[in-house]
C-alpha cells in the first residue's frame, strides 16, 4: 500500500515523501537497537 507523508522539520522546512514499501526499515538500514527505537517511535502502521 502506498503511503504519502510529511514531516516538518524544526527549520520549518517541509518534507513531502511516499513510501511503497511499508517497512519500518524504509528509514534506512538502521542497527537493531535504532530499529526498536524507530519501531518504538512509531508502534502502529497508522503512526507511520
Amino acid at each position: 500500500m502506498k503511503v504519502v507523508y510529511k514531516v516538518t522539520w524544526p527549520n520549518g522546512k517541509i518534507y513531502v515523501g511516499s513510501d511503497t514499501t511499508d517497512s519500518i526499515a524504509y528509514f534506512g538500514s538502521p542497527s537493531k537497537s535504532a530499529r526498536r527505537a524507530i519501531e518504538a517511535d512509531f508502534p502502529t502502521r497508522t503512526s507511520r
